[in-house]
């Protein structure tokens, strides 16, 4: 049985992953989904958060459970399990991109940069807070770009639950080794129904990083909520590879 860290995307937090706990659960694995700061149940001022803030607390939780972890990153917690690596590599078994942003191995890169991969629909659902400090999301736009085969409850818990996004993340600058980050091995799960990250960025992603196995899902961005089942026996296969 494996230890799995569930690290969430913009806009989201921990509960995003209650149900693929479940089911990892009951599968024999141990598994967690903190809360980024300024995400979820964290009451931490968007105006203090920034990529530094996201990576200290997935090293944190690390470094608070026994052994080695699978970590699991959604969309752009894709370059916070990046980041992580690169500080705990030899905590981790391996890493896990679930439709995220995959960086290149020995790379030095703003995240803002990368965001290009993102779809047309998620940029025009997104504007910057009044204050400057986050990033607000439509939630009229949430099914579509999110959600798109997920069902109606679902949908209702997510759009009461989505949070602003803190602007400062974007501004970070990743910095990463083939000795840390590239050390570890890497598995990807495409999400072939993708309107956030579309499956051809995801593959463009791969082709230009590479990565140990490639799984694909026929599902929406949030396979947590659609499929959360058939998420948890990929990732009990990964974590067994």
């Amino acid at each position: 049985m494996a230890s799995f860290v569930l690290v969430h995307g913009a806009w989201h937090g921990g509960w995003c992953w209650e149900k693929t706990l479940t089911a990892l659960r009951a599968a024999g694995h141990s598994a967690v989904a903190p809360d980024l700061p300024g995400h979820g149940d964290d009451p931490t001022a968007h105006s203090d958060v920034d990529f530094a803030a996201y990576c200290d607390r997935v090293c944190d939780v690390i470094d608070s459970l026994p052994g080695e972890q699978v970590l699991v990153g959604h969309s752009l917690g894709g370059f916070t399990i990046s980041q992580v690596a690169e500080h705990r590599s030899d905590r981790l078994r391996s890493l896990v991109y679930l439709a995220a942003f995959l960086p290149h191995p020995d790379e030095c890169i703003e995240l803002a940069a990368l965001t290009g991969h993102a779809s047309d629909g998620l940029r025009a659902g997104s504007r910057i807070s009044d204050d400057g400090h986050s990033i607000c999301f439509d939630p009229a736009c949430a099914r579509e770009v999110f959600y798109g085969d997920c069902s109606d409850e679902d949908v209702v818990l997510a759009r009461q639950r989505i949070c602003p996004q803190p602007q400062q993340v974007f501004g970070a600058r990743l910095s990463l080794s083939a000795a840390g980050f590239g050390s570890v091995p890497r598995d990807y799960i495409v999400c072939l129904q993708d309107n956030a990250v579309p499956a051809d960025a995801q593959q463009e992603m791969l082709e230009r990083a590479g990565c140990r196995a490639v799984y694909t899902l026929d599902r929406s961005h949030s396979p947590f909520f659609s499929a959360p089942e058939v998420l948890a026996k990929i990732l009990g296969e990964i974590a067994d590879a």
